[in-house]
């Protein structure tokens, strides 16, 4: 969440404007002067994509509450090393 924050608040504020605020007033400064909640844009501006062999995930879940997902999609062996399926 903190480096789309900062993005956005870059994007629409401008560098100077938020630097060495946090998070939280970024979202706010962004809310109050440019009408924009970060929960209102695309997850996958939010979160990113998902490259698989297959395609492309735009809906790209919040890992820490969808652990199933990267288990899906990303294996490793007994010794943690990523291995291909």
């Amino acid at each position: 969440m903190r480096n789309t924050v900062q993005a956005l608040g870059q994007y629409y504020l401008g560098h100077n404007t938020i630097q060495g605020l946090n998070n939280g007033t970024v979202l706010k400064k962004l809310v109050e002067e440019k009408n924009i909640d970060w929960n209102d844009i695309k997850a996958h501006f939010q979160r990113g994509i998902a490259a698989t062999k297959q395609d492309l995930d735009l809906d790209v879940p919040v890992f820490a509450t969808a652990r199933n997902y990267i288990e899906e999609h990303v294996y490793l062996n007994e010794q943690n090393e990523y291995v291909e399926k």
